[in-house]
């Protein structure tokens, strides 16, 4: 049996290893660093890693976690070898639009570092679900991005966890539970989990799980949703849906944008939604602090000698003194893409000393695989990871990792 085949669920779960982890007095910073490692570890299984190399890696993971690597290790291969080889499907999609439609109070949370796709997807469906008369709250711990400022339902936006528990809790594009924040525990919060995601990598964790990969943002799956319960979805829905896959897709630029997006998109039109203003909220409009920040970027602004590989670093004292808030510097990746020759770009964030917020993106090179190795995750061209070190380290780090894998890219045959 290949490891690869095992989900992070199956294989964080034997002999309570979090658990075990938790009990020690190791700190935050060192609990977060574990907790990421298992969030990214189901797509590094997923990759053509070689199983002793990857097992490798894995003692080392325990080791760091203070767990010995003797024959008593909770990870030891026989265990491993008895697990579970069947991983969740994550196709419970016709059972969460009857969920939906049977229960009447609702708990819908967005990932870390609250995006577009979230937000849109998530106001979208607050909006339908409220319109059939539920009881509907929203969670996030960070703070909307000024951007996103014109969206409908942002008053249900919250910032601290109800005391009641609901019904049906739903997780918005979180590959595991940790992802909706720190001190979250999903089964407190409702009876039911749906766990909802279009990224590789899901441990399909929810009673009701909804992967599919295949699409370009979880927007259009919210659509596909609201369109199952037999919902005709309004101007406000539509305002919540173009917004998640414009953002998610770059004005639908990107590759995963298929036809039947575009069918989506047609019929969010004709509900009169202002489409141009959306986008020049989104693309277009940059506040000023916003601006000199973005320039920063760019000044500082580095590459590899064969220019495949571009970066800009920016310490927590230029963000500090920047005046632009961190839930508004998501969209300072947009030219740093666009070097000619690279194909890989990455910006580094220090949100605080010894804390490095990483978005990776590419031309073609899965940089998932890169930020699953830092406890991350995402897509094949747009991923991204923290790494608890000063920023100096963060950057050498994850650029050796890159040009190792560079090289094995570009040596291989690509399809």
């Amino acid at each position: 049996m290949k490891l690869r085949n095992l989900s992070a669920h199956q294989l964080k779960r034997p002999d309570g290893l979090l658990n075990r982890t938790d009990k020690t007095a190791i700190g935050k910073k060192l609990n977060h660093k574990i907790n990421s490692a298992f969030s990214g570890l189901d797509i590094y299984l997923q990759s053509e890693k070689n199983d002793s190399k990857f097992f490798r890696n894995l003692n080392k993971l325990a080791n760091f976690a203070g767990l010995t690597s003797d024959k008593n290790h909770p990870l030891k291969n026989s265990e491993i070898n008895s697990a579970s080889d069947t991983k969740p499907a994550g196709n419970d999609f016709e059972a969460i639009a009857k969920l939906l439609q049977e229960k009447d109070s609702f708990l819908i949370l967005a990932h870390l570092s609250i995006d577009g796709d979230d937000l849109g997807s998530m106001t979208a469906l607050a909006e339908a679900l409220t319109r059939m008369g539920k009881k509907v709250q929203l969670y996030s711990q960070d703070n909307v991005p000024e951007i996103f400022s014109y969206l409908p339902n942002l008053s249900l936006l919250k910032n601290k966890l109800p005391e009641q528990k609901s019904d049906v809790v739903i997780a918005l594009e979180c590959g595991v539970p940790s992802r909706t924040g720190e001190n979250v525990d999903l089964t407190k919060l409702g009876d039911k989990v749906v766990n909802i995601d279009h990224h590789l990598g899901n441990t399909c964790y929810g009673d009701l799980n909804w992967v599919n990969t295949e699409a370009p943002a979880v927007g259009e799956m919210v659509y596909d949703l609201l369109e199952k319960m037999g919902c005709e979805i309004n101007q406000r829905e539509a305002t919540g849906i173009y917004t998640a896959i414009s953002s998610d897709t770059g004005s639908f630029q990107f590759g995963n944008v298929s036809p039947k997006t575009h069918r989506i998109i047609s019929r969010l039109l004709e509900t009169k939604i202002n489409s141009s203003e959306i986008s020049r909220r989104i693309f277009r409009e940059k506040d000023f602090n916003f601006m000199k920040l973005y320039g920063r970027s760019l000044v500082d602004l580095e590459k590899t000698e064969d220019g495949k590989l571009v970066w800009s670093a920016l310490s927590n004292e230029t963000l500090k003194n920047s005046g632009v808030k961190s839930s508004d510097t998501q969209n300072l990746m947009e030219d740093i893409n666009r070097v000619a020759g690279a194909e890989v770009a990455v910006l580094f964030k220090e949100a605080e000393p010894g804390e490095v917020h990483v978005s990776l993106r590419s031309h073609g090179f899965p940089v998932n695989e890169i930020a699953a190795e830092f406890g991350g995750g995402g897509h094949k061209m747009a991923s991204g990871c923290r790494i608890d070190s000063p920023l100096p380290e963060a950057v050498s780090r994850l650029n050796a990792r890159i040009k190792a894998k560079l090289k094995d890219y570009q040596a291989a045959p690509q399809k």
